[in-house]
């Protein structure tokens, strides 16, 4: 039979007497121990409760009412317990309750305990089961021999003999294996020692994530302590091996066992540009704050030389957040200048209701994008926005203050003009709803334009707007009105004459806008669907007013598209207002599942018919003759579980020739496989065929990729290739990259990375680049998400 004993460290008013099986008595004056051998085992509350004859009067325990009867403790085995009419003090740390197990226990409690043959015993946080083990009652320490499992806080430990203090949970454990569930570490040493509650020192030690069977990569190192409190481990002496072949020497290092962010290098990465040549880069992460830290690049480039960078994030107390970028190259060694750059944003909130945010950029030079981004869309850009704003939030809408420039980074073979500063431009756009039945707006505004070349001068809108919407479950119906009014103090140098200098415009604008909804029930790809039918037609009235004497500070021409062709003004910006008289039809129809509510497909189509010609243009422009307008199509698919569609075509209604057009294809079957495939047309613009993807080669190979060809130029503008092995606790990646940076130019990279999970990755990490080109893809993860610290636990 095994015997179940409990023994804790109780005060004396606590201890008394504890009637036993068969009658036995064991009692003890003052502190002492308690060992019941029993069949069934009592909780400790019920054994507490059966210390019957302690005197409410003795120490700080408060009397209490006798329990009702319902509340009588059931019998356990034979043995008869009783509710405490006292309230007990909580336990110390000292007096925590502990459980020992065996098919044998002999010894005295006041001296030592010897418990053998399947041996174990349970405190709080720990479990440890052994062969043997021997309790030494005065010196409070355990001995463990034979098949010593030792499960400690969440880790687990095996060995061959382990001497463990209690009280302050020192000890040592020879010939350790362990296992850290927390990131599926696992390893072995020579001997390991227990520091305290936190901390654990091993030595001669072994450390990885990989399965026992399979060590692929393994760090070995002289000494190696783990620290639960901080999450971190940090090793002495060490040495990364792969593949059983030492790759790098590591005399001082740590890494993480948690999330927590720590102070420290991080593993170096490099990659390769046609540009600026090899990349080198050491990163060293400095954790301020829980809420700041600060990461410092410094990188070595072999073609322009030493540059160092860094990245600055914090989160304040008070709704605050933002982040700060810089570069900064001495000096670049094939152009021989100083070369820098630099990105601020930032977000606060103020007062209740009340938002402060800033974005601002800068570069050195028009081609340092050029020279030192990896990415295409970096590398495109022309104008880097510096603003500042202040927004307070209405109960009815928003106000505003903004500043805002750009930097314009110019190409010698096309050069742009720079946009107009806003300095300022102070707003507010309010909406009341239900007003008397009625939706009420207004939006005001003054701004201050500036440029260096442009004409210059001050704008000020305000657009009232009143509406009466009726809707219905089948339909709606909504007549608005509106008021465009603008008034212009244009400066000397604007080109135009004195008495032209003040020039203001009113255009009312009237829109009647309507639908109805039907819908009947019907099946799609085999499911049952509720497909519906909505009609739209939207008229919009804006008389004709002369706006060639105006200046045009930031309007031009919308893109017709489904969102626009309903908008009340065919421009953008608020210098040009088009005269109309049109209407605008639509039909969409949609599918959407019963059982789910899933939209399964949609598909739309739209044109604008002109009753009169549009008179209204840009500066150099010339009025349109069209009544009709381009002629479109939209539509959107989830054609089964794992494909999608996306498409869009724009149709000239003169001549039904394509203007736009675009299509694309998406086949996700599952995690790390995907494929999509899009082509786009623009006439006399753009003619590209794209193609992406992420495949399994063989189980654990996968192959990615992208395809960016352009057809009008026979030349490819971002073309990304590269493999990628899941080794299951390691991922290795070599991805290729190109793209047109400019005119004439293109640039090539080159990543490498291996990546340990649960311990670090060397090389230059190409996952941005690879989620940023190819829809759908998905990094592959070795860490066990089912893994947690009760993984192990016996």
């Amino acid at each position: 039979m095994r015997i179940r004993a409990l023994f804790s460290l109780l005060p004396s008013s606590m201890l008394r007497q504890l009637t036993l099986l068969g009658g036995l008595t064991l009692s003890s004056g003052g502190a002492g121990i308690m060992i019941v051998p029993v069949v069934m085992a009592a909780s400790p509350t019920q054994l507490r409760n059966a210390i019957t004859d302690t005197p409410a009067s003795q120490g700080d325990n408060t009397a209490c009412e006798s329990p009702p009867a319902s509340w009588q403790a059931e019998p356990v085995g034979s043995v008869s317990l009783k509710l405490s009419t006292t309230l007990l003090p909580p336990l110390s740390a000292e007096e925590t309750t502990r459980f020992l197990m065996a098919e044998q226990i002999t010894g005295s409690p006041t001296q030592e305990l010897q418990a053998v043959g399947q041996a174990e015993m349970r405190m709080p946080g720990t479990v440890l089961k052994a062969a043997e083990i021997r309790y030494n009652t005065f010196t409070d320490t355990l001995y463990a021999e034979r098949e010593v499992r030792l499960y400690r806080d969440g880790n687990f430990f095996t060995g061959d003999q382990l001497s463990l203090k209690l009280d302050t949970r020192q000890g040592e454990l020879q010939r350790p294996e362990f296992v850290l569930p927390a990131n599926n570490g696992r390893g072995q040493a020579r001997s390991l020692t227990f520091l305290n509650q936190e901390q654990t020192q091993l030595k001669q030690a072994e450390y990885s994530t990989c399965p026992a069977n399979k060590r692929d990569w393994y760090v070995r190192a002289e000494e190696l302590t783990l620290d639960a409190a901080e999450q971190q481990a940090s090793g002495k002496e060490g040495t990364l091996y792969f593949k059983d072949v030492p790759i790098l020497y590591l005399p001082r290092y740590r890494f993480g066992l948690g999330e927590q962010r720590r102070t420290g290098f991080l593993a170096p990465y490099f990659s390769s540009s046609s540009r600026s040549g090899f990349q080198l880069t050491t990163p060293f992460y400095i954790n301020l704050a829980p809420n700041r830290d600060l990461t410092l690049l410094p990188r070595y480039y072999t073609r322009r030389g030493e540059q160092l960078g860094a990245d600055f994030r914090y989160l304040g107390e008070q709704n605050r957040m933002g982040q700060l970028r810089a570069e900064y190259l001495p000096k670049d060694q094939e152009q021989g200048r100083a070369r820098y750059s630099y990105s601020w944003q930032h977000a606060e909130l103020l007062a209740p209701r009340l938002t402060l945010t800033g974005n601002f950029n800068q570069v050195s030079d028009d081609t340092y994008f050029t020279d030192f981004s990896r990415t295409l869309a970096a590398s495109s850009q022309s104008f880097l926005p510096r603003d500042l704003g202040l927004s307070y939030l209405h109960p009815t809408g928003t106000s505003y203050l903004r500043l805002s420039n750009f930097q314009t980074l110019q190409n010698a073979s096309t050069p742009i003009t720079p946009p107009y500063a806003r300095l300022p431009q102070v707003g507010s756009q309010q909406r009341w709803v239900d007003w008397f039945g009625l939706d009420a707006g207004l939006t005001v505004e003054a701004t201050r334009f500036s440029h260096s070349t442009l004409q210059t001068g001050e704008r000020y809108l305000a657009i009232p707007s009143l509406s009466y919407p009726l809707t219905r479950s089948y339909g709606f119906v909504v007549p608005k009105v509106s008021l465009h009014t603008t008034y212009y103090a244009l400066d000397a140098n604007s080109g135009l004459n004195l008495a032209q200098s003040n020039a203001q415009r009113e255009v009312p604008i009237y829109s009647l806008d309507s639908g109805l909804i039907f819908e009947r029930s019907t099946s799609l790809f085999g499911n049952r669907v509720s497909q519906t039918l909505e009609p739209r037609l939207f008229y919009l009235r804006a008389p004709y007013r002369n706006q060639s004497n105006l200046p045009n500070f930031d309007s031009a021409l919308a893109d017709i598209n489904f969102a626009q062709i309903f908008a009340e003004n065919a421009f953008s910006g608020q210098d040009r207002v088009a005269d109309a008289d049109q209407l605008t039809t639509a039909l969409t129809t949609r599918f959407i599942t019963d059982s789910t509510g899933q939209e399964r497909l949609r598909l739309a189509i739209a044109q604008r018919f002109n009753f009169q010609s549009p008179v209204v243009t840009l500066p150099g422009g010339s009025p349109s003759n069209e009544r009709k307008s381009d002629l479109l199509f939209a539509g959107y698919g989830q054609l089964s579980r794992t494909t999608y569609l996306d498409s869009g075509l724009q149709l000239n209604a003169q001549d039904n020739s394509a203007r736009r057009y675009n299509t694309s294809i998406r086949y996700i079957p599952a995690r790390g496989k995907s494929i999509a495939a899009t082509y786009r047309y623009r006439e006399a613009e753009l003619r590209q065929v794209d193609i992406a993807g992420q495949w399994p080669l063989t189980e654990s190979l996968y192959a990615v990729g992208r395809v960016n060809y352009s057809l009008l130029d026979r030349q490819s503008v971002e073309n990304v290739l590269g493999v990628e092995y899941n080794g299951g606790c390691w991922i290795i990646r070599a991805v290729g990259q190109r793209f047109a940076s400019a005119a004439n130019t293109s640039t090539t990279s080159f990543f490498l990375q291996l990546e340990l999970s649960g311990f670090g990755a060397l090389g230059s990490n190409p996952s941005e680049i690879l989620r940023r080109n190819i829809p759908g893809y998905s990094i592959l993860n070795n860490r066990d998400s089912n893994s947690s610290r009760f993984t192990h636990y016996e």
